[in-house]
C-alpha cells in the first residue's frame, strides 16, 4: 500500500493518505460508509488481510469482500511519543495497535487505539469507531467496549 505525504489541494497540513490501489479499494471504500469489509475465501471461509489475489490457506482465487462487525480483541499496542509526520506532532502521544477481529481468531488489523489509554491492555475487547479525519480521509480506530473494565 502506498502511502502519500497528504491531501491534494488541501491547505491545512493533513495526515499522510492511503494510496488507491484496485486490490484495497473496497476497504476504503466501505471504511467512508463507515463499515469494515475484509476479503473473504469464498472455498474456505477464511478472511484475508491484507488484501492479496489468492487465499493463503486454500490457494482459491475466489474472494470477496465481506462485512464484519468491527468488534475484537487488543493483540497489541503501543503509545507513539515522537511524531513520524508532521501532522502527528500536536496529537503525541497516541496509541496505535493491532486488533484481533471477532470473526476469527489470527486475523488482525493494525489501527489507532483511542479511549481508557491509561487502561489499556492486551486480551481487551474492543469496537470499532470512524472519524472524518479530513473532508476526504475517513479512517477506522478502535475503543475498548464500554464496561469492559481489566
Amino acid at each position: 500500500m502506498v502511502i502519500e505525504s497528504g491531501v491534494p489541494g488541501a491547505g491545512a497540513l493533513s495526515p499522510p493518505i492511503p494510496g488507491m490501489h484496485p486490490m484495497h479499494q473496497f476497504y476504503w471504500d466501505a471504511v467512508k460508509e463507515h463499515q469494515l469489509r475484509l476479503l473473504r475465501c469464498q472455498g474456505c471461509g477464511h478472511f484475508v488481510h491484507y488484501p492479496r489475489p489468492i487465499c493463503p490457506r486454500c490457494r482459491s482465487l475466489d474472494l470477496a469482500p465481506e462485512a464484519i462487525s468491527g468488534r475484537g480483541t487488543l493483540y497489541s499496542y503501543t503509545v507513539v511519543m515522537q511524531a513520524g509526520h508532521p501532522y502527528f506532532v500536536d496529537k503525541i502521544p497516541y496509541v496505535i495497535g493491532v486488533v484481533e477481529i471477532d470473526e476469527e481468531a489470527g486475523v488482525r488489523l493494525p489501527a489507532g487505539i483511542e479511549g481508557a489509554e491509561e487502561d489499556l491492555h492486551c486480551g481487551a475487547p474492543v469496537e470499532v469507531v470512524f472519524r472524518d479525519v479530513t473532508d476526504s480521509l475517513v479512517l477506522p480506530f478502535f475503543r475498548p467496549l464500554a464496561g469492559s473494565a481489566r
